[in-house]
């Protein structure tokens, strides 16, 4: 969707409303910030806020540019989604891990594609809550045998760490990895939390002699032991990649050149765009526009999407059922791109002339067709005269 179409769908489709706004509008300033808010406070439903913020955010182009992506998600405060992976301990609570992104990533029909080297975001987060310390009103009454129990947290650890299909890259919440074939990338949160509890036991003591013994028992809340106790929570989260390999094929072609301009043919194919530039004229073609397509409140993560879309532009280039006629073929680059990649070379041409009609070539005529031939024209010049004197004859008559 274009800025326009944003304009116009802020203006004469949406219902501004009182309400709290959960995607960040201050990552954008001037009029995009001004959409952004209208959008943001809009009746709308959350799809389509989704796809105006994406718009936003990306636009569509034939070409990636993954580092608006980039820059975006890491702008981010990331916070627990729907999707999050979740878990409860005996003191770890609250707990989830979520794998963000994948950067760069580009979706391709229903395939996510990446190329060799990536990285991956992930957030988490957790509480900590242990129970209420217990305090006995008096013997002989007890909790669990205690008649006093005390927690205490004694630390906490968590860790985030990165696998691709079982291999370790790193750990932290951005972390750089290698893909070198279709993988599982695989994100593990590992959290332990130490709890010390201390125990406290009644104690009964004689606290009044008599003549005879023991006259008075008292009793005391009187510390037993501790106990340590460790919570551990292991969460994961994982997503199936792709490894792109596709390179462009690419074949220059030359037919025929005349009077300085140049007659060729272009085949290409595994390609998201490419260009062919000469010193004065450039063809270029596209087979794929990108958009971002957004996870969704609250963290709105953006992902590329790859579109089919072919487009062609022309500058001093002249096509013609498949061929191109350029008048200096002089100073020849040709870059072209994959999702990934960018190829940047010096036209390698092909020559290939196409053939031509023969040409035809006259047969000599024999004796008797040399005859036939001046009798034909004979017979036809005295069938003219003939017709001139008839014509003239009548006149004087």
């Amino acid at each position: 969707m274009s800025r326009a179409k944003i304009t116009q769908a802020v203006f004469l489709f949406l219902l501004v409303i009182p309400m709290s706004i959960a995607f960040d509008c201050n990552y954008f300033s001037g009029i995009e910030r001004d959409n952004c808010l209208e959008i943001s406070g809009s009746s709308l439903s959350e799809e389509e806020k989704s796809e105006l913020y994406a718009d936003l955010i990306f636009g569509s182009s034939p070409y990636t540019h993954f580092e608006t992506i980039r820059d975006w998600n890491l702008a981010q405060s990331l916070v627990k989604s729907d999707s999050a992976k979740t878990a409860n301990g005996q003191f770890a609570k609250n707990v989830w891990l979520d794998q963000f992104a994948i950067m760069p990533s580009v979706i391709d029909g229903t395939i996510m594609y990446v190329p060799e080297n990536i990285e991956v975001l992930t957030g988490f987060g957790y509480d900590i809550s242990v129970p209420s310390n217990y305090y006995s009103g008096g013997y002989p009454r007890t909790s669990q045998g205690d008649c006093r129990r005390e927690y205490s947290v004694k630390g906490s650890t968590a860790k985030t760490e990165v696998f691709v299909n079982g291999q370790l890259q790193g750990s932290g919440t951005l972390v750089s990895a290698n893909i070198k074939k279709d993988s599982v990338v695989e994100s593990r949160l590992s959290i332990d939390v130490n709890v010390e509890i201390d125990h406290y036991r009644w104690d009964t003591y004689c606290c009044s002699y008599g003549e005879f013994g023991c006259e008075k028992y008292c009793h005391k809340c009187k510390f037993d032991d501790d106990e340590k106790k460790t919570d551990k929570i292991r969460l994961s989260d994982s997503v199936a990649v792709k490894l792109h390999t596709i390179t462009p094929e690419i074949e220059l072609e030359i037919n025929d050149e005349y009077y300085g301009t140049t007659k060729g043919r272009i085949r290409a194919s595994n390609y998201s765009a490419f260009e062919l530039a000469f010193q004065d004229s450039t063809l270029k073609r596209t087979a794929y526009l990108y958009e971002a397509v957004l996870s969704g409140s609250p963290n709105y993560i953006a992902t590329l999407r790859a579109i089919p879309h072919e487009s062609q532009s022309l500058k001093n280039i002249y096509l013609e059922n498949g061929s191109f006629y350029v008048k200096n073929r002089g100073d020849c680059q040709l870059i072209s791109r994959t999702h990934f990649k960018t190829f940047e070379q010096e036209c390698d041409f092909i020559m290939n002339p196409i053939k031509e009609l023969e040409e035809f070539k006259l047969q000599k005529f024999n004796g008797d067709m040399y005859f036939a031939f001046g009798f034909c024209i004979f017979i036809f010049v005295n069938y003219m005269i003939y017709r001139v004197i008839l014509h003239y004859w009548g006149r004087f008559q």
